[in-house]
């Protein structure tokens, strides 16, 4: 009898098999994606550190020529997809700080100074937002000052407000408590502030009475100075313990230090927008995001000539008013978003020179609670910013006795406020501008001595018969000029000249 072979040949993977080759095929296909993703940003990092190095360069070229860092990166920096450039604020305009970002890596930062060395990390100084450059990444919501402290053991906890002018201490009920004994004191001194129950959960200092808390208590809020930390760095401690009965708990202890670096968000849209004449300037930023109303947080403005002392800042005076220099803190509430300065120390006041501004938000009580300067440059122009004079004629009477100056204003000027025509005239033969029109409310003139000429803007025309300001005789000519400038304090902001010249036959 025989016997069948019955086995057959297998022709494709068991189940088993075929999750193995899958498994397998993943565990390859992640090793080449974190390989080719490590290969793309460490790629990534190399052209960030050149890219930095080379904006450093162009910026210590631009100050070999003008012996000054400009306030923004030089127009030409270019930088390639997926990586940005910032100037930051930096205390002598000996100095610069640049860093370099790409939204893709946060992990990977670099700034380079004035020194030209290449440092891990950013500028310590406030991000110009005017001076970014392609595609830098920024924080996209605001940091929090509000601290919140707990024990290890007890439950006793601590919370500070965004502006750290309160603090509320809490703990969870302790079963057949007769009372609490809280205490607090700045950091290895004397237990020098302690709550008592008053009724109203008052409390008193130093002295060295025992504090007590009814049973009933369970959280509490202290807004007094000496019972919170207001400097950077300082520490505060706190201690809560039960009595059960006569019998004293044990301690529960918390520790609360006032943050060194800026905690609070980022003012946003800092702007900063001089008028026509450059004679009122208008400052105007937006709430960081997420901020709210919290209460004892204000903005602090302030303004310098660039390099220089932040010397005007601007304080609540309940009409929106300004005091200078001093070093005295400014103080805005949080409800003022825009304001106007005219002042001369708080703006550009020749051509070429520089006003820096800066804004950022603060606890009204602990000064080291802030968040980080926004900064905004001005720059006096050093060439005419006001429009040409379309039109500018001068024709004489038959007689030649007198002569009639026309002239339109330019197209969409307005009627801005400080702003009026300059008129001049002058014999070419001396070359010497000596006849100027000045605005004596009869539209009279005087002659020489180099006064500014002054005409208001509703003045079109002019008729003038002194023998100075026309040609006197035959084949004699005389040069007539006039343009748009500022009528106060900064005379750098002007326009173009228009000319004509008069002959006579």
């Amino acid at each position: 009898m025989s016997i069948l072979n019955t086995t057959r040949p297998r022709n494709g993977f068991t189940i088993v098999e075929l999750l193995i080759v899958i498994v397998v095929i993943g565990i390859l296909a992640a090793v080449v994606i974190v390989a080719y993703n490590g290969v793309q940003k460490n790629a990534t990092g190399a052209v960030m550190k050149e890219t930095v190095q080379s904006a450093g360069t162009k910026m210590k070229l631009a100050n070999a020529s003008t012996e000054t860092y400009p306030a923004t990166l030089p127009q030409d920096l270019k930088t390639p997809a997926g990586i940005g450039l910032a100037l930051t604020t930096v205390s002598s305009a000996n100095e610069f700080c640049i860093n370099v970002t790409a939204p893709k890596y946060t992990d990977l930062q670099w700034s380079v100074n004035q020194t030209g060395v290449l440092k891990t990390g950013l500028c310590s100084g406030a991000v110009i937002t005017a001076s970014i450059i392609g595609d830098y990444s920024t924080p996209s919501t605001p940091v929090s000052s509000a601290v919140t402290v707990e024990s290890t053991t007890g439950g006793f906890k601590l919370q500070t407000d965004e502006a750290w002018t309160q603090i509320t201490l809490s703990w969870t009920p302790v079963a057949n408590a007769a009372k609490y004994e809280l205490m607090t004191r700045e950091a290895n001194g004397t237990w020098y502030a302690r709550q008592i129950s008053s009724g109203a959960g008052g409390w008193s200092g130093g002295g060295g009475t025992s504090g007590e808390l009814p049973a009933s208590t369970t959280s509490l809020v202290w807004t007094s100075t000496t019972s919170i930390p207001t400097a950077a760095g300082q520490v505060h401690e706190y201690r809560l313990r039960p009595y059960i009965g006569s019998t004293a708990g044990e301690w529960s202890t918390l520790t609360l230090t006032v943050p060194s670096v800026a905690t609070m968000g980022t003012v946003n849209n800092f702007n900063v927008v001089p008028d026509m004449s450059w004679t009122n300037h208008t400052i105007s930023w937006a709430a960081p995001t997420g901020m709210g109303s919290p209460t004892n947080v204000e903005y602090e403005l302030m303004t310098q000539i660039a390099g220089g002392t932040w010397y005007a800042r601007q304080t609540s005076t309940g009409s929106g008013g300004w005091s200078g220099g001093g070093g005295t803190s400014g103080s805005l509430p949080l409800t003022t978003t825009s304001l106007t300065w005219n002042s001369s120390t708080s703006r550009p006041n020749a051509a070429g020179e520089v006003h820096e501004y800066r804004v950022r938000v603060k606890s009204a009580v602990t000064p080291s609670i802030y968040g980080p300067w926004s900064t905004f440059t001005l720059t006096g122009p050093t060439s005419s910013t006001l429009a040409v004079i379309p039109t500018f004629t001068v024709s004489a009477d038959s007689s030649w006795a007198n002569i009639t100056i026309n002239w339109t204003a330019p197209a969409s000027l307005g009627s801005p406020t400080n702003i009026q025509y300059e008129l001049q005239t002058r014999d070419p033969a001396n070359g010497t501008w000596y006849a100027r029109q000045i605005n004596t409310g009869s539209g009279g003139w005087a002659g020489g001595g180099g006064t500014t000429a002054e005409i208001p803007l509703t003045t079109t025309s002019q008729v003038w018969n002194g023998t100075s300001s026309k040609p006197s005789g035959s084949g004699l000519s005389h040069e007539y000029r006039i343009r748009l400038k500022s009528a106060t304090n900064p005379t750098f902001v002007y326009g173009p000249w228009n000319t004509f010249v008069l002959t006579r036959p």
